[in-house]
């Protein structure tokens, strides 16, 4: 049922999506008694910087490199 809690929650979804407009979804949603705290997100994102060497040969006799971001 991911990111859902239970089937019920999941059921509700659903039919949100075949029956409802998406105008009328994000008011739905914007009620007070609609609560996120149940949703589970996904894992933090982050990005680490790592230096790559290729297999090309500088000008300056030591080969090529670039950073680049792994995510």
């Amino acid at each position: 049922w991911a990111p859902f809690h239970n089937e019920g929650k999941w059921d509700l979804a659903q039919f949100l999506m075949k029956n409802i407009s998406q105008t009328k979804i994000n008011e739905f949603l914007k009620l007070s008694l609609v609560s996120f705290d149940s949703i589970q997100t996904g894992p933090v994102w982050t990005c680490e910087m790592i230096d790559v060497v290729g297999n090309v040969v500088g000008e300056d006799g030591r080969m090529r490199w670039e950073q680049l971001e792994l995510w």
